[in-house]
């Protein structure tokens, strides 16, 4: 059948779609008088909610900098390839979920397994003994290249997000193949299917990091340049759509601050350093909304040093397990997790009814 992205199983593009609806740009910006708009007529860039990334990537031939193919291309690799990957984990979760399916179910003819639907969107044809493969379109090579403009503490593992990515793909294919087994009792299936929700939240919160590595990469370069870069802003605007809705969730104020920065305001001259030391506190004490953690993402090699005025760029640094000095969690590694949002939500009544 035709591949769709389905706000009813997979959570973040229901989360995406508010977050846009909500937007400066959304006709949800009126958060009470716009409560009640029918389903149907929520807009995004005045274009149905639903297809923000159509809209995106199609607004991008208008922009007032011209026509950049590379620029489009890319929109099209985080904006709908990304999603897509994100759906297709969800599929395979759902079909676990469904406990009254069984293997021979499946038409083999007209059905792909989603986590090989997920595997043929990250990995493409990328071909790691290929130099070349380094600059193709896969998600992989694109992930490679995040990681390329950051800097790891060099005592501990740098983090790697294809080598994460595909780990855990190889643990969701077995858990999938095990929902199939006829010898499975319904109470086995219930925990496999427990196991595989987990373990997809954890792929998208891995996914997050290069989005995420990319919009710093970008923002930074944008707000550090001493002569214009209009493609640095231009792919600052893309990546600010890409990586912020999540913050909108869990911090309105944090998200509203963000967007103003990096799409509203961009290319004006409100957008420079000063403004880009405010613009990284806030998104480092954001990450818990979108997943992840500051030594996944590691340091912009834009960032390294001193800014131009002197004062050094600031820290990241994950959630503190020390409440005011009085309690302190036994096990800060764990509460760290537990701090980390889980994107699974499934509250988001007007977007998934």
């Amino acid at each position: 059948g035709t591949f769709k992205l389905n706000p009813n199983s997979n959570p973040l593009y229901s989360i995406y779609m508010y977050a846009f609806w909500r937007s400066p740009n959304g006709s949800g910006k009126d958060s009470f008088s716009d409560e009640n708009e029918p389903r149907d007529q929520m807009t995004f860039l005045e274009q149905i909610v639903d297809d923000y990334g159509h809209t995106i990537i199609r607004d991008e031939f208008s922009k007032a900098s011209g026509y950049d193919s590379q620029l489009t291309a890319e929109a099209i690799r985080v904006l709908t390839l990304w999603m897509a990957t994100v759906q297709s984990l969800y599929d395979a979760m759902s079909l676990c979920d469904n406990f009254d399916i069984e293997y021979d179910d499946i038409d083999e003819a007209t059905s792909t397994n989603p986590v090989d639907h997920a595997a043929a969107f990250w990995f493409g044809n990328y071909d790691p003994g290929t130099p070349t493969d380094e600059d193709s379109g896969s998600l992989y090579a694109w992930a490679n290249r995040a990681r390329s403009n950051f800097s790891f503490d060099t005592n501990q593992t740098p983090f790697d997000t294809n080598e994460e990515f595909l780990k855990r793909l190889l643990d969701l294919q077995r858990l999938l193949q095990t929902c199939f087994d006829p010898d499975e009792t319904t109470q086995h299936s219930v925990r496999t299917a427990t196991k595989m929700r987990r373990l997809v939240v954890e792929m998208t919160r891995i996914m997050t990091v290069p989005m995420v590595q990319n919009f710093i990469h970008y923002t930074a370069r944008a707000s550090t340049s001493q002569e214009t870069e209009e493609t640095s802003y231009d792919y600052m605007i893309l990546y600010g759509l890409a990586t912020l809705p999540p913050i909108k969730i869990c911090d309105g104020g944090a998200f509203a601050f963000l967007y103003d920065y990096a799409l509203t305001s961009a290319k004006s001259d409100n957008v420079g350093e000063a403004e880009l030391y405010s613009l990284l506190v806030s998104l480092y004490s954001r990450f818990v909304c979108l997943g992840i953690k500051c030594d996944q993402i590691g340091t912009s090699n834009v960032l390294e040093g001193t800014a131009t005025t002197g004062s050094s760029w600031p820290l990241c640094q994950d959630p503190s397990s020390d409440f005011t000095g009085n309690y302190r969690a036994a096990n800060e590694e764990q509460f760290t997790e537990f701090l980390l949002l889980d994107l699974d939500i499934r509250t988001i009544g007007t977007l998934i009814e």
